[in-house]
């Protein structure tokens, strides 16, 4: 997450924002798109830049699989408005930058919207190769992507003159860089996306000036809007591996899991054919909440695509959740973050029947797996 600051006549107030990604289209502002210097000090209501409130960026799929195969595509889109929630300027161009594969390097707008293809390729994030480890990476497979274009800072209009004057509280952005480790910290590796001030580097500081177009002239005569920042927002998602991995955990020993999954539990762990039965686990007890964790071969959530669905005894009732796995580079359980999808299940007895087990069927693409379980 990025710096920015919001400043008004009274207060100078630090927080965070985001952004990452790597070096496509760099450029100072002042000459990468000049159609906004033709508009200075014209109607503001015409400029149509871009303010960093009204970025967006999105992908289709956000857990394709591409650790294990070479050219899935995903489509990503990039949307951005003015400070009105207007569509932007046609033809304002947008760069694309990603931390692993290949990425289209810019495109631009129609209708405030542009898209390029992200295709699955080396360099996969974390993989360990001596030019992946050039690069910092908190969770193996897992791509930021970063969409970046020349923009105007968001502020506060007192007097609807659709200008900024001087007095009037505004945010303000340090350079974007990418932030491949999410951690908020410009490091070794981490490349500027955009030498906004022009000065060869990166420079750390949120400005003290707003940063834009939307100045008056008293505005530009306190030095305001000496040039345009950077908009930027970013998007994560996971190159996804199909060798699938299924825990089953008992109540709250999931939470344990997710925060040290080194931690030997009760749990029944299905890897690669390979079943591994941990401190006793023998079963599913009836009216008790189970969780069933699926994760790719890298501990992350497996393709778009799996799906597992959970066959009992007619004398049983089932409670919980089945089907394909999200759309998503996460889940949460209980308020913690788990690179995988989560199913909880619970059975209940209706009748009594004979050696009672619950079948669970995991399918993907390529692979598949089929667990019987006791039901006690």
């Amino acid at each position: 997450m990025q710096n920015k600051i919001i400043i008004s006549m009274l207060a100078l107030v630090l927080s965070a924002c985001g952004g990452s990604g790597s070096p496509a289209g760099n450029k100072p502002a002042d000459a990468e798109t000049t159609q906004t210097e033709a508009n200075k000090e014209t109607d503001p209501i015409a400029l149509g830049l871009p303010v960093q409130s009204r970025m967006e960026l999105s992908a289709t799929t956000y857990n394709p699989r591409g650790w294990d195969v070479t050219g899935t595509q995903v489509e990503v889109t990039a949307r951005l408005a003015d400070k009105y929630g207007r569509p932007v300027t046609d033809g304002l161009r947008v760069n694309f930058t990603a931390e692993g594969g290949d990425i289209g390097e810019f495109c631009t707008t129609t209708n405030g919207a542009c898209s390029v293809n992200w295709v699955s390729m080396d360099r996969r994030p974390g993989s360990g190769t001596d030019a992946d480890n050039l690069f910092p990476n908190e969770q193996i497979g897992v791509v930021t992507i970063t969409a970046h274009s020349e923009g105007e800072a968001d502020f506060a209009d007192q007097n609807q003159n659709g200008l900024f004057d001087a007095g009037e509280s505004f945010v303000a952005y340090a350079e974007p860089f990418a932030d491949y480790n999410n951690n908020g910290t410009r490091e070794d590796g981490e490349w500027l996306l955009a030498d906004t001030d022009g000065d060869g580097g990166y420079t750390s500081e949120v400005p003290t000036v707003f940063l834009g177009s939307s100045c008056s002239a008293s505005a530009r005569s306190a030095g305001h809007c000496p040039y345009n920042m950077h908009v930027r927002d970013s998007i994560r998602i996971v190159m996804s591996g199909n060798d699938l991995v299924m825990r089953v955990f008992e109540g709250n020993d999931i939470n344990s899991y997710i925060n040290n999954p080194a931690t030997t539990l009760p749990d029944y762990k299905w890897e690669a054919g390979n079943v591994t039965v941990n401190n006793g686990f023998n079963g599913i007890d009836k009216d008790t909440q189970y969780y069933f964790v699926l994760q790719d071969q890298n501990g992350n959530m497996p393709a778009t695509g799996t799906t597992l669905a959970v066959q009992i005894p007619t004398e049983y009732l089932l409670s919980g959740l089945t089907g394909d796995v999200d759309n998503a580079v996460i889940n949460t359980v209980n308020g913690n973050v788990i690179y995988g999808m989560v199913y909880p299940l619970s059975v209940s007895e209706v009748s009594v029947a004979t050696n009672p087990v619950i079948t669970v069927t995991v399918t993907s693409e390529g692979d598949s797996l089929e667990v019987k379980l006791p039901i006690n």
